[in-house]
This record gives structure tokens, sequence and C-alpha cells, in this order.
């Protein structure tokens, strides 16, 4: 898989989500909970590390929320394709 493709997603999305932010009044917020493997709170952990390396602390639902906004922007096949190399869960 190319990196452009999905580099030019993020820009898409972060585009969308301030554009999103200046536009909407404040939502009220829902709580949920999930289950995921110990590799994918461990990727959290990787990506929380790497937002302190450029100072900006991050919490494990802005990671979540900032990949949802990624994956909106994908076009069809590339969505299918992140899909299918997930590995399923019981």
């Amino acid at each position: 898989m190319k990196k452009r493709p999905i580099l030019g997603a993020m820009l898409t999305a972060a585009l969308v989500v301030t554009a999103a932010k200046a536009a909407k009044p404040k939502e009220k917020l829902v709580r949920d909970s999930f289950t995921m493997p110990r590799a994918d709170f461990a990727l959290i952990q990787q990506l929380k590390d790497r937002a302190m390396g450029f100072k900006r602390a991050t919490k494990k639902s802005e990671l979540l929320r900032a990949g949802l906004q990624v994956l909106v922007a994908l076009d069809d096949r590339s969505l299918q394709i992140v899909l299918a190399a997930l590995p399923a869960l019981k």
C-alpha cells in the first residue's frame, strides 16, 4: 500500500475536522466500551509517545477520533484493504 494517498486522506481529514470544529456547537458526549487486542493498545501508546515528541499530550479517545477521521476520508477500496488487514476477534 502506498503512503501518499493515505497522507492526502489524512490532510483532507484534518481540514474536515478543522471546518467541523468551527461550524458546530458543542455536541453531547456518548460513553461506550469495547475490546481490542493488547497489540492495538500498544499502538495507541506508541502514537501517544509520538505526539509527546512534538509536545502534544494526546488522549486515547483523541487518537481514536483522529483515526475515524482518517478512515472516513478513504475511498471504498482503501477502506476495504485496511479492514481486511485487521485480524478477526472472537
